[in-house]
């Protein structure tokens, strides 16, 4: 009589292997989904900052070359006065929005385009996940020698070598005038939004 069954050490030969081929695949396949998430969210951040720019020009008739790059997002688009930006948390011009993006105008003291300077433009940082990894940021107060600020954009890498991928989910966008673009020039940037300028 012939039995019909596997023998325990083909069982064990067979879950090797499956362990074996799971092993090689699930961190690649983990990475393409962070990295798949990480675009998305990009691009909801530029929509998100395009909408607003626009909406501002469209209920004030202001554009962004009616401010300094320093005053971009307190005074600009997340005013109190129709503000455009929707945000649960400000500090000077720094927002964390709803879905936890944290968002801030960076260094730039120049009119973002406009009559006063049509080749200068303002920079928009955003930490696409806020306080999860792989960076940390967060809207906080800084206590220096001028005594506590309220504007505070920090964002801590973990120790890696690889320093893409320790800011990854940092991206830029410059914004002069009216128009919103990808800063490309930085690494992450270029990756979640290739072929655009």
């Amino acid at each position: 009589m012939k039995k019909l069954g596997f023998t325990l050490s083909e069982v064990l030969l067979t879950l090797s292997i499956i362990g074996v081929v799971s092993a090689m695949t699930v961190p690649s396949l983990m990475t393409s989904i962070e990295e798949r998430e990480l675009q998305a969210q990009a691009k909801k951040a530029y929509n998100t900052i395009q909408s607003a720019v626009s909406m501002k020009y469209a209920l004030t008739r202001q554009t962004p070359a009616d401010v300094q790059g320093t005053d971009l997002i307190e005074s600009f688009l997340a005013s109190d006065v129709a503000p455009t930006l929707k945000y649960v948390e400000k500090k000077g011009n720094t927002v964390k929005l709803p879905d936890g993006q944290l968002m801030a105008a960076y260094s730039s003291t120049f009119w973002c385009g406009g009559e006063s300077g049509a080749s200068s433009a303002c920079y928009i940082r955003v930490d696409l996940n806020g306080e999860d990894g792989p960076t940390f940021s967060a809207v906080e107060n800084k206590t220096g020698a001028l005594g506590t600020q309220l504007v505070a954009f920090v964002y801590v890498p973990p120790y890696e070598s690889n320093y893409d991928r320790k800011t990854r989910d940092i991206v830029f966008f410059k914004i002069q005038n009216l128009t919103v673009t990808p800063h490309i020039t930085h690494g992450n940037t270029k990756r979640y939004f290739s072929g655009q300028q």
